[in-house]
């Protein structure tokens, strides 16, 4: 038996999931959530830069939507136990401007995507061979 199968201690979804193990993946709006990215767009970005400021003062957060999938969150839980078995720990965060149930050494991260696309992560998760080659930094998945 792995050690770290003995030493692993099931970690449940964040407690604002709405749904059960067992159910198929979901896809959940967050108002809470969109008020509070629309408050960081318009407050906290583009520094000095007045055509950015006026940029991002214009700019609207049109949803924000929830993926959760028991089946990810498991491969999420095992992922990370292995990490921090091995010690691997990322640069801790500092700035908590949204309240979520995170650890301090993960990060919450947000991925724009099309309508077309959402069906498809909700099912399968993040998958490098169906990014798109003409991404402006090239093939991948991106992250804010």
């Amino acid at each position: 038996i792995n050690a770290l199968h003995t030493r692993h201690i099931c970690m449940p979804p964040p407690t604002y999931w709405r749904s059960s193990a067992g159910d198929a993946p979901q896809c959940h709006e967050t108002l809470h959530m969109r008020n509070k990215l629309q408050y960081l767009l318009q407050h906290c970005s583009c520094g000095h830069c007045p055509a950015r400021r006026q940029l991002a003062a214009k700019a609207r957060v049109v949803s924000v939507r929830r993926v959760e999938n028991h089946a990810l969150w498991g491969t999420y839980e095992q992922k990370r136990a292995e990490l921090r078995q091995h010690n691997v720990r990322p640069r801790r965060e500092r700035s908590r401007p949204i309240n979520c149930d995170l650890e301090a050494d993960e990060q919450l991260l947000f991925h724009g995507t099309t309508a077309a696309a959402v069906d498809n992560i909700l099912q399968a998760g993040f998958d490098l061979a169906r990014s798109n080659e003409r991404s402006r930094y090239g093939r991948g998945v991106y992250f804010s």
